[in-house]
């Protein structure tokens, strides 16, 4: 197997300390992303301080987490935007240069939607491609000054990023789980429903049976078992409710790959993307549901004051909203090693009120279809875990109204899919269960149905960061999880009188799984975990032990303490670098911890390459932390084919390890499992060498 998947990206760095910050940092301009999980990405290997070792030196810089807008937004890439031009100026008076000049590209060229609407304002972006060999054209230089000439608004184009031996028999117990969590319903036997398309903007075409990067396609497989529908290029016939992927991250190492897919993109390709998924829907009678389980570090004012291409992402989802349709966009994960806090963008313009008739008119829809305000720009979901907490990735302020479970989604169909976490799966099980309401009760608009989910949810006891801002006089809104069972049996006993109505009688027995539906999903980890230990036990286990720690104090996000340790008599230096995050597999998804013992294989994706270091992160009950760092002389072999057991008691607390001496910057301490707590979370990350680049990547593990 070849490993283009680690190659592919020319990726921004940026140090950034391990050990956290003093508190959250406001998040800053950067990529999109397909946003799962900390995803692999091929990263420049630099030096960073120790974090701990022999010397005894102190805890990594604190605060250091503002993503590098200079490096993640590529001098090579400018969106212009010409509100009075017709088509897109050229920066040459005659025929450019050979050796090196800008290319120019209208963006949204040959759309049916815009072929179809007079004086929309998305007929005057521009996309200008810097074409040499060498470095682009800085600001100030001769080359950009020939674009700053330009009668227009310009700006920055920045990133959008999105088994092992024991999968065979562990993947229907984490289909099962999931299942328990998002509770679908199955209607085949039912009335077929209203035609509604959910278009995924990812990371893979629509006729891509798996694409470079299978983000997109899992998502897809997850939606179309949620929606009772089915997926295009997964092996289903077509259907009502016809789940698809829209190229919306087509970059690879080498450029774009619209034939394949790839692995991340920019604003303008996720516009165009969005308008891709327009398409879909002009002229024919159909509902559409965008998803966007994507995401990028946004600036402080950028939804009213945008850039040329943050203000096309902006105008094409503007324009799906104003065409009737549903958009569902991801709360965003916390890079490790970060305290980035808010929500991502386009996610974080849940908090934005949605476009009135005059605006739908500015953008060239004359008809536009909308609901009773106050409505949002779009809807937002944030991951849950299967007891309903916030994930060990979540980012602080940003809860949504709207949550999902968004642990190890899974499913299985002619290969398996999944499992994969984070709030792009949330994302799209809301997406899924708002298709499946809609398809069933289409008399109704995108907000009544989104109303509607929220109407069925369990309170989850927490605000929502991200909501329309409440009348002084009503409390703040709260977040309330959704599952596909509730949702629909809501719609039912409220709708069933609908003209058009599919579903009219609530007394069905497929229902019979949220038949209590006071109380919050049950996901039986029990048996989950007794599935583990069944598949474990027709495995070849390899086994090894943790090392002698060396242990320090510090402080991490929001002054929680946060505990470090590394192997005595190590001082290596780990990467604490700003790794721009890719849709991928996670490097570990069939590990758990079970007592002092992690089990560990890889996905066969990363057999091959070298393993440097790897480090767990445990968090307690309130919020405190612990890293172990292990290098690699304290690690056993790892690869697809194996399962090792690594026994460590450190695994067994998220231990103070008071004892020690005071210094300027942290406490070095002995370690012991004694007056920790235990732990109720855990991450894994894995630092690989692939040939010259470094590949880093995570998932979230059960811990038990």
């Amino acid at each position: 197997m070849t490993h283009e998947l680690a190659k592919t990206l020319l990726i921004s760095i940026f140090t950034v300390g391990l050990g956290a910050c003093d508190k959250p940092t406001a998040p800053q301009a950067g990529s999109t992303k397909a946003d799962g999980i900390a995803d692999p990405a091929a990263i420049n290997a630099a030096a960073a301080p120790s974090l701990v070792g022999a010397s005894g030196k102190g805890c990594p810089p604190a605060g250091a987490t503002k993503a590098p807008q200079g490096q993640l937004c590529p001098k090579g890439r400018v969106v212009g935007y010409f509100g009075k031009s017709k088509g897109c100026p050229s920066p040459y008076k005659g025929a450019p240069p050979k050796d090196k000049y800008w290319k120019v590209e209208p963006m949204f060229k040959g759309s049916a939607t815009l072929a179809a609407t007079k004086g929309s304002p998305l007929g005057h972006y521009c996309r200008y491609v810097w074409i040499e060999a060498g470095s682009a054209p800085g600001e100030g230089s001769p080359d950009r000054a020939l674009l700053d000439a330009l009668p227009g608004k310009l700006g920055p184009d920045c990133r959008v990023f999105p088994q092992s031996p024991l999968a065979r028999d562990l993947g229907p117990h984490y289909e099962r789980a999931f299942a328990e969590g998002t509770e679908p319903v199955d209607t085949s036997g039912l009335a077929v429903g209203y035609p509604v398309r959910l278009e995924i903007v990812d990371t893979a075409p629509t006729q891509t049976l798996s694409g470079q990067a299978d983000h997109g396609p899992t998502l897809a497989a997850i939606a179309a078992k949620l929606a009772s529908g089915c997926a295009v290029g997964l092996g289903q016939p077509s259907c009502r409710r016809l789940v698809e992927t829209q190229l919306g991250l087509p970059q690879t190492r080498t450029g774009p790959d619209l034939a394949n897919g790839g692995y991340y993109g920019y604003q303008s390709d996720l516009a165009e993307g969005v308008m891709r998924a327009l398409d879909v829907i002009n002229g024919v009678d159909t509902k559409l549901v965008v998803n966007l389980s994507v995401g990028w570090e946004p600036t402080p004012g950028e939804f009213a004051n945008p850039s040329p291409a943050v203000q096309a992402v902006r105008d094409t989802i503007g324009a799906a909203r104003c065409s009737g349709a549903l958009v569902v966009a991801a709360s965003g994960n916390r890079p490790q090693g970060t305290c980035m806090s808010e929500a991502v963008s386009p996610g974080a313009w849940a908090g934005e009120p949605g476009l009135d008739a005059a605006a739908c008119n500015g953008l060239g829809v004359q008809n536009p279809v909308l609901g009773q305000a106050p409505y949002p720009f779009l809807h937002a979901a944030t991951p849950l875990s299967w007891s309903g907490g916030n994930l060990a990735d979540f980012r602080e302020g940003s809860n949504a109204q709207l949550a999902a479970v968004g642990f190890a989604g899974f499913a299985d169909g002619k290969r398996q899919y999944g499992p994969i976490t984070g709030s792009s799966v949330s994302t799209v099980v809301v997406s899924a269960i708002a298709t499946l309401v809609w398809s069933n009760y289409p008399d109704r608009g995108a907000d009544e149905i989104m109303g509607a989910l929220y109407g069925s949810g369990i309170a989850t006891g927490r605000n929502a960061d991200l909501a329309l801002p409440s009348n002084s006089q009503i409390a703040p809104p709260r977040q309330r999880q959704v599952t596909a069972c509730r949702a629909l049996q809501h719609a039912c006993q409220a709708w069933s009188g609908d003209q058009n109505a599919a579903l009219t009688n609530c007394a069905l027995s497929l229902f019979q799984t949220c038949a209590n539906s006071s109380q919050a999903p049950v996901v039986d980890v029990g048996a989950w975990r007794q599935g583990f230990d069944t598949a474990l036990g027709s495995a070849q286990v390899g086994q090894a032990s943790g090392p002698t720690w060396t242990a320090r104090t510090c402080s991490g996000c929001d002054n929680r303490p946060k505990y470090m340790k590394r192997p005595q008599g190590s001082a290596a230096a780990t990467t604490p670098l700003w790794v721009v995050p890719q849709p991928h597999k996670a490097p570990c998804p069939m590990c758990k911890i079970k007592s002092d013992n992690v089990y560990l294989s890889l996905e066969t994706t990363y057999d091959g390459m070298s393993l440097q270091n790897m480090s767990i992160q445990l968090y307690d009950a309130t919020g405190a932390s612990e890293v172990l760092y292990y290098d690699a002389a304290n690690l056993p072999t790892l690869s697809s084919t194996q399962v090792q057991e690594l026994k460590d008691p450190e695994l067994l607390s998220v231990n103070p390890g008071t004892t020690g001496t005071t210094g300027t910057t942290g406490t070095v301490g002995t370690t012991g499992t004694s007056g920790g707590q235990p732990p109720v979370a855990g991450y894994i990350q894995m630092e690989f060498r692939d040939g010259t680049v470094t590949v880093v990547a995570g998932n979230q593990i059960d811990v038990q």
